[in-house]
């Protein structure tokens, strides 16, 4: 895994992490969440990390 640096997240980093964990729920879970259930958990964002 050359040039791969592991790093903890920082708040810079919550809104592409956003963007890439609603991605994968909404496209990726569809099928194990109803569209209800999704709209709950993204409707109620948060923009610190501390909250992950």
């Amino acid at each position: 895994m050359d040039g791969v640096v592991i790093r903890r997240a920082t708040e810079a980093d919550v809104p592409s992490l956003h963007v890439l964990i609603e991605a994968s729920v909404r496209g990726l879970q569809a099928d194990d969440y109803s569209p209800a259930e999704i709209e709950a958990r993204w409707g109620m964002r948060s923009d610190s990390i501390r909250n992950w």
